[in-house]
C-alpha cells in the first residue's frame, strides 16, 4: 500500500512538472536548426521527455527560461555528469533546454 501511494505521488509530481514545462513548437525547431541542423520537433519533444525523466527524481524540473543559453551550458554539464546522463540524452536535453531558452529570449514571456 505504501509503495503504491509513493508511486502515485511520484507520478502526480512528474505530471505537474510536465504541465509547467513548455512544449516545443515548429518555431522552436527553426531556432534549433541554427545550431543543430538535424533537430526536429520530435528531437525537441524527446529532449523534453528526457529532461523530465532524468531531472525530476532529484529536483523540480527547471524551466528553460530561467537562464540564458550561456548560463545553461555549465549547469547542464554539471547536471549531466552528476546524473550520469547518456551522450544521446545529453544531446536531446541540451537541444531542448538551449533552444527554448533562446526562443524565450527572442519572443519574451510567451514560453
Amino acid at each position: 500500500m505504501r509503495a503504491s501511494r509513493s508511486l502515485a505521488s511520484l507520478t502526480a509530481w512528474v505530471a505537474a512538472a510536465c504541465v509547467t514545462l513548455p512544449q516545443p513548437t515548429p518555431a522552436d525547431v527553426q531556432v534549433a536548426n541554427q545550431k543543430w541542423p538535424d533537430a526536429s520537433l520530435e528531437t525537441l519533444q524527446a529532449g523534453r521527455k528526457a529532461l523530465v525523466a532524468r531531472c525530476s527524481g532529484c529536483h523540480t524540473v527547471p524551466l528553460p527560461s530561467e537562464f540564458s543559453p550561456a548560463e545553461w551550458l555549465p549547469i547542464l554539464a554539471d547536471m549531466h555528469d552528476e546524473a550520469k546522463v547518456t551522450e544521446a540524452d545529453r544531446l536531446l536535453i541540451d537541444q531542448f533546454v538551449l533552444t527554448l531558452s533562446e526562443s524565450y529570449r527572442r519572443n519574451g514571456a510567451s514560453k
